[in-house]
């Protein structure tokens, strides 16, 4: 009976550490696809973010007065915004 025990004892380690090699390896796998779809996330909004400045670029140039009046505007209309709210604080 206690050859028996042991011998359950040996399979049930055994089982048990081949089921924590696969959970490891299916761990594993997955971190490296996780990684892989950030650095292509990453590459694809790093492509976006250079057409945009290319565009944006572009626009600048093809229009400069309307583009140098719309970020006055937008600068002003942004520090009035910021300069009433933190003057409301006081």
């Amino acid at each position: 009976m206690a050859e028996t025990l042991l011998e359950q004892a040996r399979e049930y380690i055994a089982n048990s550490s081949k089921q924590a090699e696969h959970m490891k390896e299916s761990v594993g796998s997955a971190l490296g696809e996780l990684a892989d779809q950030s650095k292509r996330s990453f590459q694809r909004s790093r492509e976006a973010a250079r057409r945009l400045a290319a565009d944006y670029s572009y626009t600048v140039k093809k229009y400069p007065l309307s583009s140098v009046t719309g970020a006055l505007t937008t600068g002003l209309l942004v520090g009035g915004l910021l300069g009433w709210c933190l003057g409301r604080r006081r």
